[in-house]
């Protein structure tokens, strides 16, 4: 298949920003943005965006693609402009190689990942007084079917709204860029109020509905310290040291009987999180992973985590995002696709869980950004299971 030129152009992202979208041959595909970035991640936009569109809506790319790997060819034409240009203009070849069919010309045995829907915001992903814990997630991975854990999540986050109006006077029903309910409790009210949530949920479905954090460490961690500001309701500020943030997550782990703990340490602190690994839920890199196999390499090495974020504007590229998931299932570390705070309504995120086969997809639970996602997995399931 040979592409001569892309068209690019920008849209409005979940944040209100500008993202990149670009068309070739009728293929479309839009990138996000994230809100809380590790230091180690790849550069969305190395000249502004304008210039960017105006580059790309004026290259003769001149290439042909006929399998995966071809899609090399794009870094080495857009790379001088970020990588969001670049993962744009490779889905957009992507979709047009495989005439839309993503998922089914990656993978000949397709398998729906179970959905990590985030319910509570706190740290960079909210504002005012909020939780120091950026988000609080729920997740039934036990079911039978991708549609019974999405209406978990669902019945779950209607659960937490109705806690939240009794529980925090001054809940307003607002969410955030992602969906997920703003609170002004603390780390530890915020837990408990899940904790009761999804017991009534799991109790009235009839299978067990998990808890999980994304701590995003690093957003308070400054001078060797992490600097709570919500920590719970007696006492609102409270400092730890690296010993101290172990013991403390170490309890948490234990006490909410925590499924998924992603960057509870800081993002270079690796031995910190091997300090966790012992337990048996999901011990989650992103910031100190970024999609980067190296990083992950480092990980593997350190026994710092059992499973990995994946997000391809991380590592600014398709085939190496690709290259760190196979490298994740070698190492028997899990994938995990995952969306960010600036979401679009693009949809290949499904696509790449389903063909890469990552086990669970992280993403909010409502908001045209995230259910555009959701619907496509569920319809992708009905079509395997031809129901």
């Amino acid at each position: 298949m040979h592409i001569e030129r892309f068209h690019a152009t920008k849209i409005r992202n979940a944040k209100g920003d500008w993202a990149i979208e670009l068309e070739t041959q009728g293929y479309i595909a839009s990138v996000p943005s994230g809100t809380s970035t590790g230091v180690h991640e790849s550069i969305a936009f190395k000249q502004d965006i304008n210039s960017c569109i105006k580059q790309i809506n004026k290259t003769d790319v001149h290439i042909t693609v006929n399998r995966f790997q071809d899609l090399r060819q794009l870094e080495h034409i857009f790379g001088d402009l970020g990588g969001n240009p670049v993962i744009a203009s490779q889905i957009c070849a992507l979709r047009a190689l495989c005439k839309n069919n993503i998922y089914d010309h990656l993978t000949p045995r397709p398998r729906i990942p179970r959905p990590l829907g985030t319910c509570i915001s706190g740290g960079a992903h909210a504002h005012g007084v909020r939780p120091d814990f950026q988000e609080f997630l729920v997740v039934a991975p036990f079911t039978k079917t991708f549609f019974e854990s999405r209406l978990a999540n669902m019945a779950v986050y209607k659960r937490v709204q109705e806690l939240l109006q009794q529980n925090d006077p001054n809940f307003s029903h607002q969410t955030n860029m992602e969906g997920d309910w703003q609170t002004s409790l603390s780390n530890i009210q915020a837990l408990d109020l899940l904790k009761k949530a999804t017991k009534d949920i799991s109790i009235k479905l009839g299978f067990e509905i998990k808890i999980g954090l994304d701590i995003a460490a690093s957003n308070f961690f400054k001078d060797g310290l992490y600097h709570y500001k919500n920590f719970s309701e007696d006492k609102k500020e409270r400092t730890l040291n690296r010993d101290d943030q172990l013991a403390f997550i170490d309890g948490l782990i234990d006490t909410y009987k925590l499924y998924y703990v992603e960057d509870p340490m800081h993002e270079d602190d690796f031995r910190g999180f091997s300090g966790l690994n012992h337990h048996k839920c999901l011990l989650v890199g992103d910031d100190l992973t970024c999609t980067n196999p190296v990083l992950l390499a480092r990980s593997i090495k350190e026994d710092s985590i059992n499973s990995i974020i994946i997000k391809a504007n991380q590592i600014g590229s398709i085939p190496d995002m690709a290259h760190t998931i196979r490298l994740a299932k070698r190492k028997n570390i899990i994938p995990i696709m995952s969306h960010r705070s600036g979401e679009t309504t693009d949809t290949w995120l499904a696509d790449f869980a389903v063909g890469f086969d990552t086990p669970f997809i992280k993403c909010g639970i409502f908001g045209p950004e995230r259910t555009s996602k959701l619907d496509v997995l569920q319809e992708i399931e009905r079509t395997i299971l031809k129901v």
